[in-house]
């Protein structure tokens, strides 16, 4: 099975909420209500592994403003926006995580040729 990249599923949560009027989101035919109810249907629907998954939720639990069982960000058009940016903005931090693996791999590379 082809599972997506953290990346991937960041922009494909935040695609879904940019087009919201509201904390709902249509995620892969689903309405859900906010980021992680799309995060775990993610999961449901084996589009995402479990790792991926609990990184993923513990991004949004890092968040500065999260308080469990409440949304971090209003359920409005505005708070849709919001959310879009939080995941468009994890989602350049996974590809600055790859880019750095990468350079990481390049030097070890490097040190094992000289």
């Amino acid at each position: 099975m082809i599972y997506l990249s953290p990346r991937s599923a960041w922009l494909e949560i935040a695609s879904a909420f940019s087009t919201s009027t509201n904390a709902k989101a249509q995620v892969r035919g689903i309405t859900v209500d906010g980021i992680c109810e799309a995060i775990a249907h993610l999961w449901m629907v084996d589009a995402i592994t479990k790792d991926t998954r609990k990184e993923m939720l513990a991004a949004v639990r890092n968040h500065r403003l999260y308080t469990p069982g409440y949304y971090i960000w209003p359920t409005t058009r505005a708070g849709a926006v919001e959310r879009a940016s939080f995941c468009r903005a994890q989602a350049d931090m996974e590809l600055v995580k790859v880019r750095r693996l990468k350079v990481r791999r390049r030097k070890k590379a490097l040190e094992r040729t000289r």
